[in-house]
């Protein structure tokens, strides 16, 4: 497929822009396209051309349109929340406002008021966009509402096989105290996606957490490459079942430290930033060096910080390559 924001038409967008840079419709357009087309070099003026817009006139595209970059670029979760709300409490009709102010609550921790929006966003899309759903799903999972965000998970996987929705629904399946946990992990093992989204230290984790150790340090050794301090879990795993590669692994990332450190010490704009950065990689040693005396007994597993949410996609108004609606 073609793409609808050629050089051409940028240059012409660009020359329009120098006669009238007051035109919100156009501001956004090149915003867009700059977004969509990397060999125009504009990407470092899609922030000023969003925020343009918004002063300009302020209108639910506009305010979407600026904090979707906030919110999913730039990761200002509040900053976009603050500028996309009084426009969503206008009630626009399109589901995107919805979508990414819900978004921004959930990556914000405000878990009420992304169940709030996100339940909208699910509505107004009439259930058919999946990661809105997967979404909610983990909000609701993240807020005790295992149940109702077990449920949704299994309404999804009806629709289509979202890896991530899959290793979802198992974390809320250890959550609840229900058995189908092996199943899922054998269906996340064969699916094509396995090793990209979802990895064998995902599924690692899983095993641990029904305690099947043996599962666990199997599939753990398929790629054995992950951090100790990180994942406790996993170096209880492995230091009851390879003592040596455990080793192997602590010296390693000891060495790397160490390494760090002497390259901070050699660099000549040594400063305070760079003492608090040899303070840490001094506290990771330390704990390196003793972790053995903390994987006598399986480490506990605080299961909200496993849960995947799904990119939300394009929710830009008038994007002509996702065919975006102009406005709401």
């Amino acid at each position: 497929m073609m793409n609808p924001y050629s050089i051409e038409k940028i240059k012409q967008m660009e020359k329009k822009i120098s006669i009238n840079c007051n035109d919100t419709t156009l501001l956004n357009s090149l915003a867009i396209a700059y977004l969509m087309n990397s060999e125009a070099n504009g990407y470092n003026k899609v922030d000023d051309l969003l925020r343009q817009a918004y002063t300009i006139n302020p209108s639910v595209k506009t305010a979407n349109n600026y904090a979707y970059q906030l919110i999913c670029d730039n990761f200002e979760y509040q900053k976009g929340i603050d500028i996309l709300q009084p426009f969503v409490d206008l009630k626009p009709r399109s589901y995107m406002p919805y979508n990414l102010l819900g978004f921004a609550y959930l990556k914000s921790k405000r878990y009420e008021q992304a169940n709030k929006y996100l339940r909208i966003a699910m509505e107004l899309s009439n259930n058919k966009n999946l990661s809105i759903c997967n979404n909610l799903a983990v909000s609701l999972s993240l807020n005790n509402l295992n149940e109702e965000a077990y449920q949704l998970y299994t309404n999804i996987l009806y629709k289509e096989p979202i890896t991530e929705t899959m290793y979802n629904k198992a974390i809320a399946s250890v959550e609840l105290g229900s058995s189908d946990i092996s199943s899922l992990i054998e269906q996340i093992h064969k699916s094509t996606s396995y090793m990209s989204s979802i990895d064998n230290i995902d599924l690692s984790v899983l095993y641990y957490l029904i305690n099947d150790y043996h599962s666990s340090y199997k599939c753990l050794m398929e790629n054995c490459n992950f951090s100790l301090l990180e994942w406790k879990s996993l170096s209880f795993v492995l230091y009851h079942n390879n003592r040596r590669k455990f080793e192997e692994i602590k010296q390693d990332a000891i060495c790397q430290r160490e390494l760090w450190k002497k390259d901070f010490y050699d660099n000549v704009d040594y400063d305070d930033c760079s003492e608090n950065e040899i303070d840490s990689l001094n506290n990771d040693i330390q704990e390196l060096d003793k972790l053995e005396c903390h994987l006598i007994c399986p480490p506990v597993v605080n299961t909200k910080e496993l849960y995947h949410t799904l990119p939300i996609g394009c929710m830009l108004f008038d994007c002509k390559v996702c065919n975006n609606p102009f406005d709401d």
